[in-house]
């Protein structure tokens, strides 16, 4: 099968790379407005690259494709890709408005083509054994549920404004929430501390507490707050608690230590890794492959649209509740 990229930067370079690798998989173009990017890209991955999405589809005639760019084009390369019947793996969140989000799902509804929202955590097998539990109704009834998701200042920086906590990683937890317990969030209401990239016009920190539709509550964490010299790669951490079962993930340490003049480091060896600088093991390659067989074998894709859109919506209402500081219920989001 012939894939391509659509938005070249840090996401979009590891599918490349692993789209380059996998056997059965031809990687026959990239797509990025950047030309620097591209003319770096084409020499490293030896594919056309493209700074024309509809050049990129004619020429190309990709059977799939990744689209990787900023939230803001989700919309136009999805409905461009959708129309012609080809298969997409849309990385997350759907689109940057409601409105974008809806006009996706109505094309899709249309096309032939198969389309995965990129919620890469429901392809963590320690994520996916909590859900069969929680399908196995061994938990009871859910108590409480708790998600933390921290990263370091330069992440923050590093992004300057263009998105921001809800939109970037709230969504994740939201989505990983509703899938593990089937549940929907009814209302949320949200607090935040802005220092560090107050000229961004952004926060730095934000906290959330949830009433789901069973009347459980939660709480989502997120923060790109830790200082710069915190040496791991991810602070993710997750509890679930019901009437007769617990568990918990935490996936800052990830089984290996490296002690350095700068301190403990620990390097990323969940979401995506390379032995031998040939095969690429993590979550990333998880993702991609379960997509391709979706394809294949004509099965449902790992995250539907309409799922992503219920993570949209808890975002959006996370950036009002913060906005308006009153709770906001996700009924009203539309």
């Amino acid at each position: 099968m012939k894939a391509g990229v659509i938005g070249v930067g840090t996401m979009g370079y590891g599918y490349a790379k692993i789209l380059k690798k996998l056997r059965g998989i031809e990687l026959v173009g990239l797509v990025d407005n950047n030309d620097k990017t591209l003319e770096s890209v084409s020499k490293d991955f030896k594919v056309n690259a493209y700074n024309n999405a509809e050049e990129f589809f004619i020429k190309e005639k990709p059977d799939f494709i990744v689209i990787s760019c900023p939230d803001e084009y989700h919309a136009k390369y999805a409905l461009m890709a959708l129309e012609r019947d080809i298969n997409i793996h849309l990385e997350k969140p759907v689109a940057d408005t409601l409105e974008s989000c809806y006009e996706i799902l109505g094309v899709s509804k249309k096309s032939k083509s198969k389309l995965n929202i990129g919620y890469i955590l429901r392809t963590l097998p320690q994520y996916h054994q909590i859900k069969q539990s929680c399908d196995a109704k061994k938990f009871g009834d859910i108590i409480h549920f708790y998600s933390r998701r921290n990263g370091t200042i330069d992440q923050g920086l590093r992004w300057q404004g263009r998105t921001d906590l809800s939109t970037y990683l709230i969504c994740h937890d939201a989505d990983i929430f509703m899938w593990i317990t089937g549940l929907k969030i009814d209302r949320v209401y949200g607090e935040e501390t802005v220092r560090n990239l107050k000229h961004f016009n952004t926060h730095d920190s934000i906290q959330v507490v949830f009433k789901a539709s069973d009347k459980s509550i939660g709480v989502f964490e997120c923060s790109w707050a830790l200082p710069q010299n915190c040496n791991f790669s991810i602070d993710n951490r997750m509890e679930l608690i019901g009437t007769k079962e617990a568990a918990f993930i935490n996936l800052q340490d990830q089984g290996i230590h490296f002690y350095t003049e700068k301190g403990i480091v620990w390097n990323d060896m969940i979401f995506g890794g390379e032995i031998q600088n040939n095969f690429i093991i993590g979550a990333l390659k998880n993702e991609v492959e379960l997509f391709i067989d979706s394809i294949i074998n004509d099965r449902k894709v790992m995250c539907s649209v309409e799922e992503g859109i219920e993570a949209s919506k808890v975002a959006i209402a996370t950036k009002l509740s913060i906005e308006k500081g009153e709770i906001v219920y996700l009924k009203d989001i539309e």
